[in-house]
């Protein structure tokens, strides 16, 4: 009986020990969550700080003297401390030559911002941050960089890229396709299989088509129901650049480019060039083929570093042979009166500084292993000051039937801006466009995405350009 009575009290003892371990660990986990709560809050704090920061340096740019950009790469490693240090002291020299101001931002925060008069391949950029203080000037919280890049001189003129996709008529999303960021139809939004809604959409229709199943998903339906609907998209036409006349024929927009005095021939560049080895013509017009015979040209290069350069094609550009790269060096404008065919395995670079307007009349094909890859920011300033995405295709060509006027498809992936309001775009298998898109009708399946390209609602053409309207590109 005495023994019963001893196991008795091991086992009370053991409980007791096992409940006062579980109650102090959950003490432990609740204090834990409690800091990481803290935490997440006050880095949410600084963070929306230096968002107030930022756009109070906007608003105050003409009242502070600009620093001017010494190095983008060591600006963007900076802590809080260092960036706020107007004495840091860079290869024996101050980095900054002004004083960073100090913005309004709630107690226990210190944000501040500094104004440069270049940033990248821009007029200038804001860049600001901020942190939470504690005693002793303890930093407790510092935020990351925000930046707010600006241009100066902002052209007077149309811009013809505002959304990720944009539809004459119809936009038709499928598969597993996707859109990150805006899109816009002149008539409907269809969406079937896979697909999550763009976040943002405009059509002309009152409704868009949407799965049936989606009903009972909340967080769709939320999103459908903020789109824009029953609007009449394209009050003034669908063409603002008017590619095409009204007769039919090419508008000025083309015939102004084809005409232009400065153009040559692609075939007599390259044959002045040094590179007779890098092309053959036919029939058809050109085809670049990565060298013949003994002559390797791999990787050919079109235009010159700093220069500006319009080459035309009477006929067909192609690719085939040995071509897998082809460089674009400087501003080149490019003139296919016929089709533009990337549909091999080469892939098309537009270098650092560089940019490339093609003009088309045919068919545009961006298929197969073809890759369209920008060194740099996509939407840059030329050597003239005129700002232009990296690679911008416009295309003049009239559907009737048959396959789409745009292609882009197999694991093609892009980084370009596409302007075809009279030919259908289809972006399939895996392929993936970074840029715009506006096309007569738009079509994204398979695996196929689409996302726009920061500071494309900047690029516009025609008029003239204010220094006195600044305009904000994107924040970062």
């Amino acid at each position: 009986m005495h023994k019963q009575k001893g196991v008795a009290l091991i086992v009370v003892m053991s409980l007791l020990a096992v409940s006062l371990t579980l109650g102090l660990m959950s003490m432990q986990s609740s204090q834990v969550d409690e800091r990481l709560a803290g935490n997440y809050r006050a880095a949410s704090d600084v963070q929306m700080a230096a968002e107030v920061a930022a756009a109070q340096g906007w608003s105050e740019r003409e009242e502070h003297e600009w620093d001017s950009l010494v190095d983008m790469d060591e600006l963007s490693g900076m802590s809080w401390e260092s960036f706020t240090n107007d004495n840091y002291l860079y290869a024996g020299e101050e980095f900054f030559s002004e004083d960073a101001v100090e913005a309004d931002c709630p107690d226990g925060v210190e944000c501040y911002f500094r104004i440069f008069d270049s940033c990248e391949n821009y007029d200038g950029c804001i860049v600001a941050m901020a942190a939470l203080i504690g005693d002793g000037r303890k930093v407790l919280a510092e935020s990351e960089q925000v930046k707010l890049i600006f241009l100066l001189g902002v052209p007077g003129g149309i811009s013809p890229f505002n959304s990720a996709v944009e539809a004459c008529e119809n936009v038709e999303l499928s598969g597993s396709g996707q859109v990150n960021g805006k899109v816009v139809a002149g008539s409907s939004l269809i969406m079937s299989g896979g697909v999550s809604p763009p976040a943002s959409a405009a059509i002309g229709e009152a409704t868009p088509d949407y799965p049936p199943w989606w009903q009972g998903d909340a967080a769709k339906m939320e999103v459908v129901a903020s789109y824009q609907t029953g609007q009449d998209i394209h009050p003034e036409g669908c063409d603002v650049l008017e590619v095409r006349a009204e007769s039919g024929g090419l508008g000025d927009f083309f015939t102004s480019a084809m005409e232009s005095p400065s153009g040559q021939a692609l075939g007599d560049w390259f044959s002045m060039a040094g590179c007779a080895h890098c092309f053959n013509t036919g029939p058809r017009g050109l085809t670049l083929t990565g060298g013949a015979g003994n002559s390797d040209a791999s990787t050919t290069f079109l235009g010159s570093e700093g220069e500006s350069l319009t080459v035309k094609v009477d006929g067909d550009l192609l690719t085939q042979g040995r071509l897998s790269e082809l460089v674009v060096k400087g501003d080149v404008t490019l003139i296919v009166d016929g089709v533009f065919d990337l549909g091999g395995n080469a892939s098309l670079t537009i270098d650092e500084g560089a940019s490339l307007s093609v003009y088309t009349t045919g068919q545009v094909n961006l298929g197969g292993g073809t890759n369209l890859q920008v060194s740099d920011e996509f939407v840059r300033q030329t050597g003239s000051g005129e700002l232009r995405p990296a690679l911008a295709i416009f295309s003049a060509y009239q559907q009737a039937s048959g396959s789409p006027g745009v292609t882009v498809d197999g694991n093609n992936q892009s980084q370009v801006a596409i302007y075809a309001p009279y030919s259908n775009i289809r972006v399939t298998g895996s392929g993936g466009v970074a840029g715009s898109l506006l096309g007569k009708n738009v079509e994204v399946s398979g695996a196929g995405s689409v996302t726009f390209a920061e500071g494309l609602e900047g690029f516009q053409l025609g008029g003239g350009a204010s220094l006195e309207d600044p305009r904000i590109l994107f924040w970062r």
